[in-house]
């Protein structure tokens, strides 16, 4: 890396996923080679050799050791904390990036001051795509797709209303939220927002702080301009198991429909999805 004031801090939050690390790390090297940057790991107390391999193979990387697992929203706001690039990009642990066209969002927020938050277009390894541009959940939102009312709307209606994996990622546009297995994030949002909320341990932070950023006038923008590699929920899934991954998903949708719709969300939330869950099992038993 060049003396000079890095463009991007690339923050890594990393826990018992050494080899991925490895990975992605040699990626950011080789991909932002010609951008000036800046490496930082933030390690939730791994014990799988993950510290000695920053150490040994990465010791231009700055590193940040916890005691301690402190979820992937403290430890990002950490490696944001000490960030010296105007940009930070939020890289998964399980992600790398396959080209240089990371690029191009760093010049999609040189050109575009209202751009607050870029997210890429995730791909897992076979280059199948991965939804990464979501709406805010809603009451509404909610009963049409749990209940199966977007069927009832044109195929182009339901992708604008819901994006997610019903929308085909293929233009440039703004989103409500992205998905933080990679965040490109201004170093002003950061500091003015205050970044993730530090009371969620994980699943919905990037949805509750991209509702701040909106909220202090910045743009969250999705480009299919740069693409990044995600192998998808590694940790996690060593973490919490796969049926406890979904739940703990639902759950933080739920918490965060109760924070914004109040009682209604509390109540109404769950019963759409319990009743959702009922016409779903129903639909499967006409089947047979």
């Amino acid at each position: 890396m060049s003396s000079q004031l890095p463009l991007v801090s690339v923050i890594i939050v990393n826990w018992n996923t050494r080899d991925l690390l490895d990975d992605c790390l040699t990626s950011v090297e080789a991909q932002l080679a010609d951008t000036p940057h800046e490496a930082i790991v933030v390690d939730n107390a791994s014990t799988d050799g993950s510290v000695d391999l920053v150490q040994a193979r990465f010791p231009q990387a700055r590193l940040v050791i916890n005691a301690e697992n402190r979820g992937f929203g403290c430890a990002s706001n950490q490696g944001m904390e000490i960030g010296r690039g105007h940009l930070f990009l939020l890289l998964n642990s399980d992600a790398r990036l396959p080209d240089k066209s990371i690029g191009s969002l760093c010049e999609l927020m040189q050109r575009d001051p209202t751009v607050g938050v870029a997210g890429p277009r995730l791909e897992d390894a076979t280059g199948k795509l991965q939804p990464s541009a979501y709406r805010f959940g809603s009451i509404s939102r909610l009963a049409l797709e749990e209940l199966g009312l977007y069927k009832l709307l044109s195929r182009e209606h339901t992708a604008n209303l819901l994006l997610g994996g019903y929308w085909s990622h293929d233009s440039e546009r703004a989103t409500d939220w992205i998905v933080g297995a990679c965040m490109l994030v201004r170093a002003e949002v950061f500091r003015a927002t205050g970044g993730f909320d530090r009371s969620i341990f994980l699943y919905g932070e990037e949805e509750e702080w991209c509702g701040r950023i909106a909220d202090a006038g910045w743009r969250i923008v999705y480009s299919p301009s740069a693409r990044v590699t995600h192998l998808g929920h590694q940790t996690t899934h060593r973490f919490f198991g796969e049926t406890s991954r979904i739940e703990r998903c639902l759950e933080a949708s739920d918490r965060l429909l109760a924070r914004h719709s109040g009682l209604a969300g509390t109540v109404v939330g769950p019963a759409v999805r319990v009743v959702g869950s009922f016409l779903k099992l129903a639909k499967v038993s006409a089947a047979r």
